[in-house]
C-alpha cells in the first residue's frame, strides 16, 4: 500500500474513530456511513447494511454528528442532513464537528473564525482578533492570541480566560489541561478551572487530559492517577504511556476503561511494554498482551497482536480474530477496516462481516 493510500486510511480511521460529545439523537440520522465511489471517486453514504442511501456526489465527506454531516462541493464545506439534502451552503474552507453548546466551529474565506448554528446562522463570533480557535466545550472554546498564547472565550465571544498559556485541552468536567512558560524556556504542566486559577502549581513532570472525571500526573517521577477534584486515586508502579496506538488520538478513558503500556502484571519493565486496559481506580483489569490498542466504543475494543488487528470485548476475550491490517473503532454498529491487497478499506459489523469493500484504487 503507498504513502498517500496508507495516509487516505489512517485519515478515515481517525475520522470515524473520534472520540468526544455523542449526542442522542435517532437512528434513522445517525446510522450513514461515507463511502467513495471506485470509479468516480465522489463520496456518498451508505446505511449499515452497505445500502446507498446519498448517492456518491461528494468531493469530500465526513461523519454524520448530531443528523449532519460535513460535504466538500466545489472546493468548499457545507453541510447536508440524512436525506442528502444541502442545509448550510458550501461556502466554508473548514466545518469542525458540531460541540456540545450546539454550535460548529467554521473558517470562512477570510479565514475568520466563528461559530454556526444547525440551520448555518453565525451565533458565535470572537470579539477580538485570533490566530486561531477551537471548538466550545462546556461553554469555553480555546483561542490563540497574536501573542501565539492561548486562552478561552465564552459563548458571547468575551475573553475570560487570559491568552497566556503555551497550549491547552478542552474543558472536562470543569478542568482544562495547560502548558505553561517560565523563564520563556522552561515549560510545565498544570490544570485550571474555569476562572483561569490553577489547580496544582506548575510542578507536574507529566499531565494528561481529563476524561470521564480521571487524568494521570506524574510529580517527581511519581506517577498519579487522579479525580476530577484533584483528589489521588491511586499510585501506580507502572510507566504512563497512553499512546497504545500510533495515530494522532491520544487515548483517554472510553466507557471506563483506558489502554495504557506495561509489563504483564502491571510490572515495570524498560524493554518489555505492551498494552493493556486498566479500569477508573487504576485496576488492571485486561493484562498487557497487546502491541497497540485503540479505545472502547460500543463494548468493543481494536487490538493489535503482532502485525493483524483484532477486537476484544470488555473481558479481554477476542470476539473478532485479529486479521486486520488497520482497524478503527465501532461507532454506531460499524468500524472501518484495511485487509490489502484485495481491500484497501471497507465497513464491518459487530460480528466481523463485511457491509461494504471498496477495491485497489
Amino acid at each position: 500500500m503507498g504513502i498517500m493510500k496508507k495516509f487516505f486510511l489512517s485519515a478515515l480511521i481517525i475520522l470515524f474513530s473520534g472520540c468526544g460529545f455523542r449526542p442522542e439523537i435517532s437512528d434513522q440520522e445517525l446510522a450513514l456511513y461515507p463511502f467513495q465511489d471506485n470509479n468516480t471517486k465522489l463520496w456518498g453514504f451508505i446505511d449499515e447494511e452497505g445500502k446507498i442511501s446519498i448517492e456518491a456526489e461528494f468531493e469530500e465527506a465526513s461523519v454524520f454528528r448530531q443528523g449532519l454531516a460535513n460535504v466538500k462541493i466545489d472546493g468548499n464545506w457545507g453541510l447536508i442532513n440524512h436525506l442528502g439534502q444541502i442545509v448550510v451552503k458550501p461556502e466554508y474552507l473548514t466545518i469542525k464537528e458540531f460541540a456540545d453548546n450546539k454550535t460548529a466551529l467554521v473558517i470562512d474565506s477570510d479565514f475568520k473564525y466563528f461559530h454556526i448554528d444547525r440551520r448555518g446562522k453565525k451565533v458565535i463570533v470572537p470579539k477580538k482578533e485570533y490566530v486561531s480557535m477551537m471548538p466550545f466545550s462546556e461553554g469555553l472554546a480555546a483561542v490563540e492570541g497574536q501573542n501565539e498564547k492561548w486562552g478561552f472565550v465564552d459563548e458571547e465571544g468575551e475573553e475570560v480566560i487570559e491568552t497566556k498559556f503555551e497550549a491547552v485541552g478542552a474543558f472536562s468536567n470543569g478542568i482544562a489541561q495547560v502548558n505553561i512558560s517560565e523563564f520563556s524556556f522552561f515549560i510545565f504542566n498544570t490544570y485550571i478551572n474555569k476562572e483561569g486559577k490553577l489547580l496544582f502549581q506548575p510542578e507536574l513532570d507529566e499531565a494528561t487530559q481529563f476524561s470521564e472525571g480521571r487524568a494521570f500526573i506524574r510529580i517527581d517521577g511519581k506517577l498519579k492517577l487522579i479525580g476530577d477534584k484533584g483528589q489521588v486515586i491511586k499510585e501506580l508502579s507502572m510507566a504512563l504511556s497512553s499512546k497504545c496506538n500510533t495515530d494522532s488520538i491520544a487515548m483517554g478513558y472510553s466507557e471506563g476503561l483506558m489502554g495504557m503500556k506495561f509489563a504483564p502484571g502491571g510490572k515495570v519493565s524498560k524493554w518489555y511494554n505492551k498494552c493493556g486496559f486498566i479500569d477508573r481506580d487504576g485496576n488492571i483489569v485486561i493484562d498487557a498482551q497487546f502491541r497497540e490498542a485503540r479505545q472502547f466504543n460500543e463494548g468493543l475494543a481494536a487490538v493489535k497482536i503482532g502485525d493483524k488487528w483484532g477486537y476484544i470485548d470488555r473481558q479481554g476475550n477476542m470476539v473478532i480474530e485479529p486479521k486486520f491490517a488497520e482497524a478503527g473503532s465501532f461507532d454506531k454498529r460499524l468500524a472501518v477496516v484495511s485487509e490489502p491487497p484485495l481491500i484497501p478499506w471497507g465497513y464491518i459489523n459487530q460480528q466481523g462481516d463485511y457491509v461494504w469493500k471498496s477495491v485497489e484504487f
